[in-house]
């Protein structure tokens, strides 16, 4: 495994904690000289704790840490600091002032059960440092002294209350942030997904119909100029056809109704190939409906029409579409031989109009049985929340 390099090992969650471990150790050094200390366990706990600090460190540049190990180093330094604080004073040691600051920065670090593990322990471990002190403490000096105990039991309390508090919010931030990464990856597979569909279903229609019209047409050329005259009239209504072809592919990609007309336009002229086959349309689009979120709606009424004329053997079909306050409203449905649910015999279409709507927000529910006639519901979210899925093709 590659070494870090020591700027991002120091500037990383373990190199911060391992700092904060080495400047705890400098301050227990820097009070046992300023008050004069002479403490032999005092100096020893100080040394246990440097020298655990710096090891620490070390690991942490090298890149080699585990949480156990960290929670177990943490647990050893507050050991060191009750020792610290029962040789330098108990009660008043300035020693006592360095117990709060301990939950709040491993909160950054330890869940929020470790958290208050750590808290409690170092509340027990002063309490109980500060008790024999007590029992042989003076009338004169008790009343200060159990001041010096509540004031430091309610500081170190309060720490590691909010330590727990901030653990459990970093933990519930951490869980979001990891749910909304796992979103927009499987939003960007879909769209990927999508775009691949998209890709496909135009590359079919260029060389299923319009490259095979256009061989035609070029096979009638050459006939006519080996004297055969209807073979430029055929080869005129093969090139005709084929620049249908491609006038049906463009307006697949993006409708020019659409453009010129809005979503109403748009949504008739995709009902023009069910209404070549027979079929009755009903067709009701609420005018506050256009322009919210046509390049969703268009792609997922074309799939699904298309799913009609492919597979309902139908002879009406509805399409509306209804703007409310929170939800845009889109409901397709026919009177055709339906399907038993489940049975994967919906076609591809309503998958993808399914993706499409996931990735704009929203839901897509199919209510069908086998002779009954299918009705597709769709609801997409509207307001700041909608957002749809940039770069998708329609």
């Amino acid at each position: 495994m590659a070494r870090p390099s020591l700027r991002l090992a120091l500037g990383s969650p373990d190199g911060a904690l391992a700092l904060f471990r080495l400047a705890l150790t400098v301050a227990l050094v820097a009070f046992g000289l300023i008050d004069h200390i002479h403490s032999p366990v005092y100096w020893i706990a100080c040394g246990v704790g440097a020298t655990l600090s710096v090891s620490r460190l070390a690991i942490t540049v090298q890149g080699r840490v585990a949480a156990e190990r960290q929670l177990a180093s943490s647990v050893l330094l507050g050991g060191v600091l009750l020792a610290t604080l029962a040789t330098s004073g108990g009660i008043e040691s300035d020693v006592r002032w360095l117990l709060p600051l301990i939950p709040p920065v491993f909160a950054s670090y330890y869940d929020h059960r470790r958290v208050a593990l750590v808290g409690s322990g170092l509340l027990v471990g002063y309490v109980a440092i500060s008790v024999p002190d007590l029992a042989v403490s003076g009338d004169a000096d008790a009343h200060d002294e159990v001041h010096a105990v509540l004031l430091t039991s309610v500081a170190i309390g309060l720490s590691a209350v909010t330590a727990v508090a901030a653990a459990v919010i970093r933990h519930d931030s951490v869980r979001r942030i990891r749910h909304l990464d796992q979103a927009r990856r499987t939003l960007l597979r879909r769209a990927l997904s999508a775009e691949y569909s998209a890709r496909r279903e135009i590359s079919a229609g260029l060389y299923d119909e319009t490259l095979q019209l256009l061989l035609g047409a070029r096979q009638d050329i050459v006939e006519a100029s080996a004297g055969d005259r209807d073979g430029l009239v055929l080869a005129g209504h093969q090139v005709d056809a084929a620049i249908d072809a491609v006038k049906a592919i463009a307006a697949s990609l993006h409708p020019v109704a659409l453009e010129h007309g809005g979503l109403a336009p748009a949504i008739n002229a995709l009902t023009e190939p069910l209404r070549e086959l027979g079929v009755v349309i009903e067709l009701q689009v609420d005018d506050a409906a256009s322009g919210i979120a046509d390049d969703v709606v268009v792609p997922i009424v074309r799939e699904l029409l298309g799913n009609i004329a492919r597979h309902a053997s139908a002879t009406t079909a509805a399409v509306w579409v209804v703007a409310g306050v929170t939800l845009l409203e889109l409901d397709v449905s026919d009177n055709g031989t339906g399907f038993a649910t489940g049975d994967g015999d919906s076609g591809s279409g309503l998958a993808f109009a399914a993706e499409r709507a996931a990735m704009a927000g929203g839901t897509l529910t199919v209510a069908t049985s086998a002779g009954g006639g299918t009705t597709v519901s769709v609801r997409l979210p509207l307001g700041a929340d909608w957002a749809p899925a940039a770069g998708v093709a329609g």
